[in-house]
C-alpha cells in the first residue's frame, strides 16, 4: 500500500504543478491577448488619425486649388475686360474719326454739287445773256433750309420736274424746309 500512496500523492502534487503552469500559460496568454487588442486598438486610433490627417490635407489643398483657380480665372478676366475696353476705346475713336471724315467728305461733295450747278447755271445764262452768278461759289455747306434750298436748285437746274423737286425733297428732308425751298425755287424761276 505504500507504493501506491507515494504514486497518488506524486501524481497530486504534479496535476496542482500543472494547473499552475496551466494557470500560468492562461494568465501569460490572457496578457498578450489583452496587449494584442490594446495594441490593435492603438493602430485602429492612429490610422484613424491618419486619415483623418490626409483627408484634412487633402482638403485644404483642395480648397487652396479652387481659390488658386478662382484667382486664376478672375485675373484672366480683369484682363479681357480691359483689353476689351481697350479695343472698344479704339474702335469709337475710329468710329468718331470716320464720322469726322464723313462729314467733311458730305461738305465736299456738296460744294463740288454747288459749283457744278454754278457752272452749269453760268453757262445757261451766258447762252441767254443774262449776267452769270459770282464765278467762286460759298465756302460753307448750308446747313438746315440752306441745304434744302441748295438741293432745290441744284435739281432745277439739273432739268428736274417741280414735282420731281418737291418729291426728292421730302425724301431728303421730310416736310422741314421743303416750303421754303420749294417757294425759293419758285421765285428764281420768276425771275427767269
Amino acid at each position: 500500500m505504500n507504493g501506491s500512496t507515494g504514486i497518488g500523492e506524486t501524481d497530486g502534487g504534479a496535476s496542482s504543478s500543472l494547473r499552475a503552469a496551466l494557470a500560468a500559460a492562461t494568465d501569460r496568454l490572457q496578457a498578450v491577448l489583452d496587449d494584442s487588442e490594446a495594441m490593435a486598438e492603438s493602430i485602429v486610433e492612429e490610422a484613424d488619425a491618419r486619415a483623418k490627417r490626409i483627408l484634412e490635407e487633402a482638403e485644404a489643398e483642395s480648397r487652396r486649388r479652387v481659390e488658386t483657380a478662382d484667382r486664376d480665372a478672375h485675373d484672366f478676366v480683369v484682363e479681357r475686360l480691359a483689353a476689351s475696353l481697350e479695343l472698344a476705346t479704339e474702335i469709337f475713336r475710329r468710329a468718331e474719326a470716320v464720322d469726322r471724315d464723313t462729314e467733311l467728305l458730305r461738305s465736299a461733295a456738296s460744294r463740288l454739287q454747288a459749283t457744278l450747278a454754278s457752272v452749269e447755271a453760268d453757262r445757261g445764262a451766258r447762252t441767254q445773256g443774262v449776267a452769270p452768278a459770282s464765278e467762286v461759289p460759298d465756302q460753307t455747306a448750308p446747313t438746315g433750309s440752306g441745304a434744302s434750298q441748295l438741293r432745290a436748285v441744284q435739281m432745277a437746274v439739273g432739268g428736274l420736274s417741280d414735282q420731281e423737286i418737291e418729291r426728292r425733297l421730302r425724301q431728303e428732308f421730310g416736310n422741314e424746309d421743303v416750303g421754303l425751298a420749294l417757294a425759293v425755287l419758285r421765285r428764281l424761276e420768276n425771275r427767269s
